[in-house]
């Protein structure tokens, strides 16, 4: 029987790996190094990571691509919106200022209308005092009646009573084969004029109307 030795070591030595009698019957045996096969599973996790990755950025990609398309079309819509609104606000307004300008040109027709009515009124509220108080005068107004014929011969002039005295008295001796006729139906201040051309009517109140019509016209 062999003896058995005994080393004694002053230092432990690190890294010593004891293996059985029976792992030198497989010691011919070809093994991977270790090394390599880490090298093969670090490559392995890291094209996994990538793949991860690559999914979860394009899902990211898809997603934020998508809620971009959403808000641009809730951003499309409330623009058309708006500016449907300010579309119909703007006809609003313009059917609005056209009918403000309709109602302030009735205004100043109206106001014309009713200034002319009440300076027509006025006017023939102090004729009036005049005739009554008779201080108007006839033979102007004769004289105006008889300019409108192209011939006084022939004429026949009708005047209310009151005024008959004062028109022959008042007219020039020329008018003396002009005739002159009292009618209680011609108003006072008025006379018609009649000829073989025609009829010439003069009265307050035709003068008035005329007045008031050339005031329309001008205006």
């Amino acid at each position: 029987m062999p003896e058995r030795l005994t080393v004694i070591l002053k230092q432990p030595i690190a890294n010593v790996r004891v293996r059985n009698l029976s792992d030198t019957a497989h010691a011919g045996a070809p093994t991977s190094a270790p090394g390599e096969a880490s090298r093969h599973l670090s490559a392995a996790n890291v094209e996994h990571v990538r793949a991860a990755l690559e999914a979860q950025l394009q899902a990211q990609h898809q997603e934020q691509s998508q809620q971009f398309q959403q808000m641009a079309a809730q951003l499309r819509q409330q623009v058309d919106s708006e500016m449907a609104a300010l579309h119909s606000a703007r006809a609003a307004l313009q059917q609005a200022g056209g009918e403000l300008s309709k109602m302030r040109q009735q205004i100043l027709v109206d106001s014309e209308q009713q200034l002319l009515n009440l300076a027509v009124e006025i006017a023939r509220k102090v004729l009036m005092q005049d005739i009554q108080a008779q201080r108007h005068e006839i033979a102007p107004i004769v004289e105006a009646a008889l300019a409108q014929l192209p011939s006084r011969d022939g004429v026949t002039v009708r005047l209310n009573p009151a005024d008959h005295q004062r028109c022959i008295a008042s007219l020039p001796a020329d008018e003396g084969h002009v005739r002159f006729v009292p009618d209680p139906s011609v108003p006072p201040a008025g006379c018609i004029v009649e000829s073989g051309e025609g009829i010439v009517e003069s009265d307050v109140e035709s003068h008035l109307a005329g007045i008031a019509q050339n005031f329309k016209v001008e205006s």
